[in-house]
């Protein structure tokens, strides 16, 4: 078996090889130049794709396709018929629909919504890379359901996952997924054809297309079709079989070794960490913490990443390593001096905030380094990228600016 795996794994590696050989060929072509990427939306939720994927499917849009997309787009999502008056359908994009309530079931804002006429509705939760929120599904299902008279929810997201439990409320309520990969790609190719004649139009879509493709880092027709012949070829498929059947260990390994080299990385700038805790929040655990606790000195104060939070995503932050004995008082005169540690989710043990990981760039919604099991964050975990994010974005600066230090002299 291990004959037939290494054999497997060489075979693919020649395709991977071959498949990036090629994607440099186009870029030093300029085939796969990106303005989106250029002007740093390429990730963008809001200011690209739910704006560009509402545009398009506004009959009344500056495309001048009419309704056409908006007709492709029902196909696609399998909702033919829905939407029964097409020319009055009118798009709404973060459609505001109230305050959130105390429990956090009503109010807030629905990504993009169609309505026509007869008050039927199809409302897109937009997830590309952003976390679910807390009952953010269900406060849009008892919008539905109070003011439309028929309504669908689709939960777009790159694979076609399913929302968190904490997204709908622990309740079972009615909502359809969909993808980037297979329906959004799939609906885009349609349109080109759609707007072969109207120039402008057709060449705006290839670019987002493009844009779509390098994000879900998807490999050529041909590169495609030789991993699937190799991988599924008789003499491989026990192999194949065996890395599918391991796949969480293989993941678990990634994460563990990820956390080692971290522990070891941060011991350079005068901190030390639990390998155990590394081990559990490898297996993912829920609530469990990596302290990078500082070594020269008693410290009430470490930079912490966990994930307890309802939607399980991983984040980092300043934290209390005990009982903290800061003031509301200090907590208000404290400055914020980093971009990275701000006032969001401020607290008594969580002085300076705390934010999710997204990815290199630190921008909000623009990666989803906060999801462990994710693919992308797994090679960037994999490649040293994420190590090279953590010690110049959180590390670094929080030792420049002698942040812990501050704390302690705030709590003297």
């Amino acid at each position: 078996m291990q004959d037939q795996l290494q054999s497997l794994l060489n075979q693919i590696k020649v395709i991977i090889k071959e498949e990036n050989d090629l994607k440099q060929r186009q870029y030093d072509s300029g085939e796969t130049f990106n303005v989106f990427e250029v002007l740093r939306l390429q990730r963008n939720e809001v200011r690209l794709h739910s704006s560009f994927i509402a545009a398009l499917l506004d009959p009344q849009g500056a495309h001048g396709l009419k309704t056409k997309p908006l007709k492709s787009f029902l196909q696609v999502i399998d909702a033919t018929g829905f939407l029964i008056d097409l020319p009055t359908v009118k798009i709404e994009k973060e459609l505001p629909i109230g305050k959130i309530t105390k429990n956090g079931e009503e109010g807030g804002r629905m990504d993009i919504v169609l309505i026509d006429k007869n008050k039927n509705a199809i409302v897109i939760e937009n997830k590309i890379d952003a976390i679910d929120q807390p009952k953010q599904l269900l406060r849009y299902f008892n919008y539905c359901r109070k003011h439309f008279n028929n309504y669908r929810i689709y939960y777009l997201t790159k694979l076609g996952n399913n929302p968190s439990n904490d997204s709908c409320g622990g309740k079972d309520i009615e909502y359809m997924t969909a993808s980037y990969y297979e329906d959004i790609l799939m609906w885009l190719n349609d349109c080109i054809k759609l707007s072969e004649k109207i120039q402008p139009v057709n060449e705006t879509i290839k670019q987002y297309r493009t844009n779509l493709v390098e994000i879900l880092n998807i490999m050529s027709q041909k590169s495609e079709k030789r991993l699937l012949t190799v991988a599924t070829a008789k003499s491989n498929i026990e192999s194949t079989f065996a890395i599918l059947e391991n796949k969480y260990i293989i993941e678990r390994k990634i994460r563990f070794d990820f956390l080692l080299k971290l522990i070891a990385l941060a011991e350079k700038y005068g901190f030390t960490g639990n390998k155990e805790e590394a081990e559990k929040l490898a297996d993912l655990q829920k609530g469990i913490y990596l302290g990078l606790i500082p070594t020269s000195r008693s410290s009430h104060y470490g930079i912490f990443i966990g994930n307890e939070r309802p939607s399980d995503g991983f984040w980092f932050a300043i934290k209390a390593a005990d009982k903290s004995k800061i003031t509301k008082t200090d907590l208000q005169q404290l400055e914020q001096q980093w971009g990275l540690y701000n006032r969001k989710n401020q607290k008594i043990d969580l002085p300076y905030g705390s934010d999710y990981f997204w990815s290199e760039s630190g921008e909000e919604n623009s990666g989803s380094w906060w999801k462990w099991d994710d693919l992308e964050t797994l090679r960037a975990m994999s490649d040293g990228r994420f190590l090279a994010f953590i010690e110049k974005e959180i590390i670094q600066k929080t030792v420049e600016l002698k942040l812990l230090e501050g704390l302690e002299d705030a709590i003297k």
